[in-house]
């Protein structure tokens, strides 16, 4: 799941928030085949989630 990898990247960057969407966009589109609405929205929730605990890795379900 996208959410789950870019959740790691941010996490292992020690990057959040909205500029966690700086880190690995491309990447994430690439490597996920998502159109650009659905990377953003996958990237927005990693980023939701991080602002309440940034030191544990969020994990996301389907």
């Amino acid at each position: 799941m996208p959410a789950n990898w870019f959740s790691g990247q941010a996490m292992e960057q020690g990057i959040f928030g909205q500029f966690a969407s700086r880190l690995g966009y491309n990447e994430t589109v690439s490597r996920f085949g998502l159109f650009d609405p659905m990377a953003v929205r996958s990237i927005a929730k990693v980023a939701d989630s991080c602002k309440a605990d940034k030191k544990a890795l969020h994990v996301f379900f389907n």
